[in-house]
């Protein structure tokens, strides 16, 4: 018996982004889902595979004419073209085959794969699991194409059954019993989801979203696609309306937003990395009282603990700064600092406390066997004496601001605190309460759940670009744990 041909639209040589290195990725031809946002509509009409070549030449033809190159291959001349690039494929590269929608030709994608593994060639399958059934000869194919597929890329459309029929004209239900069934059979498994503003941004159903990813075992990576409007000259060229073309991309500041929510879900969290003024601590009243201290010795104006809420979280120096009347030089400045240090290191315990529910907290992560650690703005040797009166019992590394490392928000301290800990960021979470710690968790490379009890309110957190917080100190746990 001869091999099966396939219907491929295009070759890509060096792709990069469709599996672990370098890729030669075969775009086949055909899907029957139209999402709303698809930059391919060329990618649509289905061949179907005849003994009647005649008929498969007259329908290649039909498409040409119409605009739609589609050009027919065995397995093995795909081979052949492929692996002329081998010597590309570093950090385990290979073949992709993408769509259109690749299931819809099983049978050559699976010699495909089969005569690339002979070769000792890495396979990677990028679906959307339109085709998947669970049960008859699909399956019984699926099982075969499973053995030889080394990463399927899942593309996630939306979470929500209605959802998801409104934006492609199919259900999802298949699909999630796809990826349940990879999840079972211990197949590697990506994630996407295109983010799409107004059709797929929905922070309820990414959470959900988020959620499942959670009960998938072979996930090992989650990728956030920003929506963009490229494919718009192709629709028109075609003569397809583009629905939606009143949509804008989202910023680049919600995709990161959305993406650290979804690697929530394959982040085995080990460590926590605390802040420590409005974090785990109330300084605000010692670090007031500090502050008032040096305005009075200079005879410049006090403030409320109020006012210096607003200030605090870049270090004194710049609370300072922030605080002085306008105009006060920088010498001045630079006089007042040592007054402050002094004073406060001899007052940082007068009514500085854990915030309710700290103590107790920290207690059930030691118990659950969580690393942590503290890093603070504050003098090193002010955040040294907080930490052995109140979390020594609970907390292994506490660094504060001392000569020759950089200050939050560089990821410095950090950095330093997981090294001291044995701990990787990919295994560890940042726990702050303003702006300064949202930036300290992104240049850190590590997620970051933003508390409502400190310095800044959620307002303006969320503006900041916070995207998972905690009320009270129970809910860390929780979220941790999500």
């Amino acid at each position: 018996m001869g091999e099966t041909v396939g219907f491929i639209h295009s070759t890509e040589s060096f792709g990069a982004v469709d599996g672990p290195g370098i890729r030669f990725i075969v775009f086949l031809q055909g899907c029957h889902m139209r999402c709303k946002y698809c930059h391919n509509p060329e990618t649509w009409e289905v061949v179907q595979g005849s003994s009647d070549s005649d008929m498969v030449e007259k329908r290649i033809d039909e498409l040409t004419s119409s605009g739609i190159k589609v050009e027919c291959m065995t397995p093995s001349e795909v081979i052949k073209k492929a692996i002329r690039f081998k010597t590309y494929w570093k950090n385990g590269g290979g073949i992709t085959v993408s769509g259109g929608e690749a299931l819809l030709q099983i049978d050559f994608v699976t010699e495909l794969f089969e005569l690339a593994h002979k070769e000792g060639i890495n396979t990677a399958l990028d679906t959307s699991g339109n085709p998947y059934k669970s049960e008859g000869e699909f399956f019984e194919k699926f099982k075969k194409l499973c053995e030889v597929t080394d990463l399927f890329i899942l593309d996630i459309k939306h979470i929500r059954d209605e959802e998801h029929r409104a934006l492609t004209g199919h259900s999802n239900k298949n699909i999630l019993e796809m990826a349940n069934y990879l999840s079972e059979h211990g197949k590697e498994m990506w994630i996407r989801h295109v983010l799409v503003p107004g059709i797929t941004d929905d922070w309820k159903a990414l959470e959900e979203l988020r959620d499942y990813i959670k009960t998938l075992k072979t996930v090992s990576k989650v990728e956030v696609l920003p929506y963009h409007r490229m494919g718009i000259p192709e629709y028109e060229r075609l003569g397809i309306d583009y629905p939606i073309k009143d949509i804008n991309p989202p910023t680049k500041k919600e995709v990161e937003k959305v993406t650290n929510l979804l690697s929530t879900a394959i982040n085995s969290v080990t460590t926590v990395v605390f802040d420590m003024d409005g974090t785990v601590l109330n300084t605000l009243d010692d670090l007031t009282d500090s502050m008032n201290y040096v305005f009075e010795k200079f005879d410049m104006p006090t403030h409320t603990v109020e006012k210096y809420r607003l200030v605090f979280g870049n270090g004194i120096k710049e609370a300072l700064r922030l605080s002085l009347p306008e105009g006060t030089s920088e010498d001045i400045l630079e006089k007042m600092l040592p007054i402050f240090k002094e004073h406060y290191d001899k007052h940082c315990l007068d009514k500085t406390r854990p915030y309710d529910g700290i103590l107790e907290l920290m207690k059930e992560l030691k118990q659950k066997g969580y690393k942590m650690a503290i890093v603070s703005n504050k003098i090193d040797s002010a955040v040294k004496e907080l930490h052995q009166r109140f979390f020594s019992e609970s907390v292994d590394v506490a660094l504060g601001e001392r000569p020759g490392v950089n200050r939050k928000p560089a990821p410095d301290m950090v950095e330093a605190a997981l090294l001291e800990l044995g701990s990787t960021k990919e295994e560890s979470v940042y726990i702050g309460d303003s702006e300064v710690d949202l930036l300290t968790a992104k240049n850190s490379g590590l997620p970051c759940i933003s508390v409502l009890w400190g310095f800044r309110d959620k307002d303006y957190l969320v503006e900041q670009g916070a995207y998972c917080f905690a009320d009270v100190p129970d809910d860390i746990v929780k979220l941790l744990e999500k």
